[in-house]
């Protein structure tokens, strides 16, 4: 039963308190709204610096890998743009409160 209940300390203290879970749910929305800008920057970041200038040197053979990247990489720019939006209103509102 120990066990059980310093296992979940880490839990409790990223949620907050045991009934307060507005302060663990705004924990939440931060660490969503941060991921989503890493996301979204570090993929554009991989393209600039990686994908384009291997293209300069090799057209035909990045041109492929690019057609392969471009589907997963717009999935993950529209999921990133979509959380940060939803997020950062939340946030917004909550500091208004």
């Amino acid at each position: 039963m120990a066990t059980g209940m310093i296992s979940a300390l880490p839990l409790a203290a990223a949620l907050g308190e045991v009934g307060d879970f507005g302060d663990g749910l705004i924990v939440l929305v931060r660490w969503l709204h941060a991921l989503g800008a890493v996301a979204w920057i570090g993929g554009s970041v991989f393209f600039a610096l990686i994908v384009r200038p291997a293209q300069r040197v090799d057209p035909e053979g990045v041109g492929k890998v690019i057609g392969r990247l471009v589907g997963p990489y717009r999935e993950l720019v529209d999921a990133s743009i979509i959380t940060i939006v939803v997020t950062g209103l939340i946030l917004m509102f909550e500091r208004l409160t």
